[in-house]
Order: structure tokens, then sequence, then C-alpha cells
């Protein structure tokens, strides 16, 4: 907080403990009289206050929280930024409890992930924590499935972005990804300028040709042309993409910003509209966030989810 405010702060809690005890000092001062049966004047319905002190054991109490809460405001932090003598802290003390719980959790991790991924993979008890390890820290974008959303890849395929080995998933839970492809339009009408092309067909023509690598769309010279020298440097001549720039795969009929059902014309609209505007997606890095052992856990479960298919291989 702000100097001025932990000035304030404090002045409140000291002069508040001052004013307390002043007051208890104040009214043990007061004389009482003897007679049992003295009444202070206040008569409510027909009932009476008597004037009768409070108990000894009660002042004595009162007094005891006193000079404890004195105590108390300079061992922890309760003037303002004043950290206390005992250098307590809610951060301190929740480090300490995450090393604790790190310490208690690191022999179970250490035994269901001894072994390659690809083993692991099999047992059940590193695909269960796995799955928990999904659902906290993964399935917000990628769906509680698995099953992914537009613009965030589905795991539970054989169409993976920068590679499904086991080191690839690792690197990408750890390191994180950065997918970005260029507007393609202006060098499309480069191309097409440089090559004799129709400038005003050539963006479609591009399009229909990357739709035909997956059967929703007629091949044609010029689009083939201009995909070839244009597209294919991240996407493979044939299409099938490359892993190394997490260039997608065009012919497998999977679409991370739209589904193979749907009809054509909304698989054009979304091609055109990466040829034209582009795209960016990021995948944040977890190495910060998840131990080697967490990180190893979650790549053997989502390495399972891609093997429940093997027809998609």
């Amino acid at each position: 907080m702000s100097p001025f405010a932990s000035y304030f702060v404090t002045f409140v809690v000291l002069a508040s403990l001052v004013g307390y005890i002043l007051l208890l000092w104040g009214t043990s001062k007061i004389k009482i009289g003897k007679d049992d049966d003295e009444e202070t004047g206040h008569s409510w319905d027909g009932i009476t206050e008597l004037n009768s002190p409070l108990p000894k054991w009660w002042f004595w109490t009162f007094l005891a929280v006193s000079i404890w809460a004195i105590g108390f405001v300079f061992a922890y932090p309760a003037l303002g930024n004043n950290e206390g003598f005992l250098g307590w802290t809610k951060e301190k003390q929740y480090e300490e409890a995450l090393q604790l719980t790190d310490k208690k959790y690191s022999e179970y991790y250490a035994t269901i992930t001894n072994g390659p991924i690809e083993e692991i993979a099999q047992n059940p008890a590193t695909i269960q924590t796995g799955q928990r390890l999904f659902l906290n820290n993964c399935a917000v974008c990628h769906g509680s499935d698995a099953g992914g959303a537009v613009g965030y890849p589905s795991l539970r395929d054989s169409d993976w972005l920068y590679g499904g080995e086991p080191a690839a998933i690792i690197h990408s839970i750890a390191q994180g990804r950065r997918g970005v492809m260029p507007t393609q339009t202006d060098p499309l009408m480069v191309f097409a300028e440089n090559n004799g092309l129709d400038k005003d067909t050539i963006i479609d023509d591009t399009a229909e040709y990357v739709l035909s690598l997956s059967g929703n769309g007629e091949p044609n010279a010029a689009g083939e042309k201009a995909y070839q020298n244009v597209c294919a440097a991240c996407h493979a001549p044939d299409g099938t993409g490359l892993a190394a720039v997490g260039g997608p795969n065009l012919t497998d009929d999977i679409w991370l910003y739209g589904t193979g059902d749907n009809a054509v014309d909304n698989l054009r609209s979304i091609v055109l509209t990466s040829i034209y505007n582009g795209r960016q997606n990021v995948m944040p890095a977890h190495a910060d966030i998840l131990s080697e052992e967490k990180i190893k856990t979650l790549a053997a479960y989502i390495y399972s989810l891609s093997q429940e298919n093997p027809s998609a291989q």
C-alpha cells in the first residue's frame, strides 16, 4: 500500500488500542455503591438496571486481551506496511504449504512417470492423474473432452500442428507455441502480376485449390501454381503440412477454424478469411506453472488420447 495509506492504517490501529485501554482504565475507576440494590436510574418496561460492577475475572480478561492485541500488532503485519518482527506473510505461508505439498507428491509422480511416455501412457494411475491435470490446466481451451473448439485444436485425433510425438507434446506444453499465418493478399497479388495471372480471381482460385486438396473444391491451374509458390513453404507441396513451422495439413478435412461437417461455402469462407486476414494463435508455456513430472504426466494423457483412434493414424 502507499505510504499515506500505511500511516493511516497504523494510526487507526494504534489509536483504537489506546482508546480501548483508556476506556477500560477509566471505567475501572468509577466508584460503585456498596448497596447491592443501588440503581442507575435507567428503566425499560418496568425493568430497572442495577449499578453493579463487572466481575473481576471479566476485567482481567479485558486487560489480558489488550496486552495480547499489543503483542499481535507488532508481531504480525497489522500496522500498515510493517511486516512485524516475526516476518510472517501470506505469501510465505502459501510457499511453505506448496513446498510441503510438492514434497508429499514428488514420490508419487516419480512412480507414475518412471519410463518413456509410450509406456506410462498405458498406466491407469498416470492417465487418471493426467486427466485431472488436463481438466485444471487445459480444458478451458481444448474442452473437457479434449475435442477442441474453433481456433483450439482437438487433441483426440492424429492431426498435430507441431507433431504428435511425445517429445513434441512435451515441448508444446512446457514452452508453448506461437502460430502465425500472415495475410497472403499482397504475396498472391504480386505473384499474379509477375506471372500474368488474373489478379481479380487469384485469391478465389487459390482458395478453391486449397479446398480441392481435401476434396471440397475443384483443382485449377492458376490456384495450384499460386499455392506451390506462395503457400507450399509452410503447408508442403502436397498440402500435408509442415510440423516444423506449425503449418496445418490441408488434405485431411480437419479444419482448425471450422469442421468438415460444415457446408462447402462455409469452408470456403474460412479459407478466404485466412488468406485475407491471416491467423494468429498462442499456446502459453506451462514450464513455470507445472513441474517436469506433471508435464510428463499430462503429456502421457494427451498422447493416450490420440492412440484411442488407431484408424486416424
